[in-house]
């Protein structure tokens, strides 16, 4: 006769041991039952603090430089710094540039030629673009009495391309206020103001002071008419400048002509009803104190 433990043995080499143990007469453990819990929380570990603009725990794509801290370089350091980035530019090498002007770049006091030229090198760069920004607006807040009048069309027309344009509105007045004061930049100037909130009129005011200085350029007359009619109380005067505009628009075409004709019309329209307003506005009794 076999014995038990031996035919066991067999059956639970050739089924698995899994079903041989029941099989034997071994006892079957009870499922312990798994009690609901709220996951655990897991706290991620805080991400270091970026040092410098070189630290890997930053994203100059997304992140501007850390608060200035670092003093500035001497007059003489940063005339030298200035000077050897101008000669790497010059000659193709705008990232030795860029690691020049770091030196002087983000210090105290700021130094808007070391970072409106750090900025301009900057532009369209995707994963700087954020330190860009920064830079180039950093450079416009600050009136650097050393700055020529070309440093900062050249700055607002690098703010213009990253659609900064209350800050290149400040850099192109910056540079009317250095004496270069021609129609082209009084039109740079509006151009940047139309960009600001409420600011049409002085966008508007640009123009008149454009055309002033070159009556041939009969656009700005177009151009501060629209601006005019987006300005309360305004519909009158820009009405009037249509009209002078469509005088000298000797080679407008029909349809356009059409158009403005029509825009006219409304604006008078409007100025009228304005008029009428006031009128009675004045005319009504004074409400008591």
């Amino acid at each position: 006769m076999r014995r038990p433990e031996l035919w066991c043995l067999g059956l639970g080499l050739s089924l698995g041991i899994a079903l041989a143990i029941p099989a034997c007469g071994g006892s079957t453990p009870e499922a312990t039952k798994i009690e609901e819990a709220p996951a655990p929380v897991v706290v991620a570990p805080e991400r270091p603090q970026a040092k410098n603009p070189a630290s890997p725990f930053r994203q100059p794509s997304k992140d501007p430089p850390p608060p200035r801290s670092e003093p500035q370089v001497s007059d003489e350091r940063l005339a030298e710094i200035l000077a050897e980035a101008e000669t790497l530019v010059a000659n193709g090498d705008r990232n030795g540039a860029t690691i020049v002007l770091r030196q002087c770049a983000n210090r105290v006091p700021a130094s808007p030629r070391c970072e409106g030229a750090l900025g301009q090198l900057l532009v369209g760069i995707a994963l700087r673009r954020a330190e860009c920004r920064y830079y180039l607006a950093e450079a416009a807040r600050v009136d650097d009495p050393k700055a020529d009048a070309a440093f900062y069309r050249e700055l607002g027309d690098a703010l213009m391309s990253q659609s900064l344009y209350e800050d290149a509105a400040t850099a192109y007045q910056r540079r009317i206020d250095r004496g270069a004061a021609d129609a082209e930049d009084f039109g740079l100037l509006a151009t940047a103001l139309q960009g600001v909130a409420d600011r049409q009129e002085d966008a508007a005011d640009a123009l008149k002071k454009a055309f002033s200085l070159d009556p041939t350029k009969v656009e700005y007359l177009h151009d501060e008419a629209v601006l005019r009619g987006q300005v309360p109380g305004q519909a009158k005067q820009a009405a009037a400048l249509l009209r002078e505009f469509l005088v000298r628009a000797t080679d407008a075409d029909d349809a356009r002509v059409m158009k403005l004709e029509a825009r006219i019309v409304e604006l008078e329209a409007v100025a009228s009803m304005q008029e009428d307003s006031a009128a009675k506005g004045a005319g009504s009794p004074a409400s008591p104190t």
